[in-house]
């Protein structure tokens, strides 16, 4: 592939001032093969300024949810739109608090040329303050496995840039049974899908670091946390046939093994 078209997903709850951020990152880029699609998870804050600029720059699309849906669902909803669309690119994953570097799709691009059969590419998410990454591979590889490497054995952690051949990938979708996070659930149906991703160690993209309301200093409770395994566990036997792994497997029993250890 000559010239790799993206499109960059983006959801957003109440941050209608900083998702702009996100979307001056991708206008900003050196490759200018992009569509950006951003899905308003919020029924409360005003993206007005979002929607203007949506309205004479025809390759942003804004999607308003009705009611709010969750992260998960949110992107979904972007899948669906993509396969409805016949879309043979590669997707990308932009959170509405972080911003692509400059080059991440230049980057993307040469990396596909170069590994034409390579369906899943992951760079560095750093941090902008102290430029340092939050993604560590200690694999001593660039051909990374997610259930064991990152789920399992943790030879591979931390937030990361993800770049998928959309036509490889496009029956897949981010647990329903589970409004926001979880997304391992997700990359665990791709690496049945696709094997490994190839990790290149540069920067796609940058953060502030973790925001305020994003995190608590209450420690969840064993009642929350067998809640959450219930529901992973029901999306693991809804999707059985790509998750239903030894890696998998073996990492959802220590997970509820350790909800008891406390």
């Amino acid at each position: 592939m000559k010239n790799p078209q993206f499109a960059i997903i983006t959801t957003t709850y109440k941050r209608p001032d900083l998702v702009l951020r996100s979307v001056a990152s991708v206008e900003a880029q050196n490759n200018t093969n992009w569509d950006l699609y951003v899905v308003i998870d919020d029924t409360e804050s005003s993206y007005e300024n979002l929607f203007e600029l949506s309205e004479y720059k025809p390759k942003i699309h804004c999607l308003q949810n009705k009611s709010n849906m969750g992260k998960n669902a949110s992107a979904n909803r972007v899948l669906d739109l993509l396969s409805e669309k016949f879309f043979t690119g590669y997707i990308i994953f932009l959170d509405d608090d972080d911003w692509l570097d400059q080059n991440c799709l230049s980057s993307f691009a040469d990396t596909i040329r170069q590994n034409p059969n390579q369906s899943w590419l992951v760079t560095n998410r750093n941090n902008q303050r102290t430029t340092q990454s939050y993604t560590n591979n200690k694999t001593g590889r660039t051909q990374i496995y997610y259930p064991t490497d990152v789920l399992l054995f943790r030879r591979f952690w931390g937030d990361a840039t993800h770049c998928l051949k959309f036509s490889d990938v496009q029956l897949l979708r981010f647990p329903t049974t589970i409004k926001n996070a979880e997304e391992w659930i997700y990359f665990c149906t791709v690496a049945k899908t696709v094997g490994t991703f190839l990790y290149n160690n540069n920067t796609g993209t940058w953060s502030d670091g973790y925001e305020p309301d994003g995190l608590t200093n209450v420690r969840p409770s064993l009642k929350m946390c067998l809640a959450k395994n219930k529901l992973v566990w029901d999306e693991l036997l809804k999707q059985s046939k790509l998750l239903c792994t030894i890696p998998v497997i073996t990492y959802f029993v220590f997970r509820v093994i350790k909800s008891f250890w406390r």
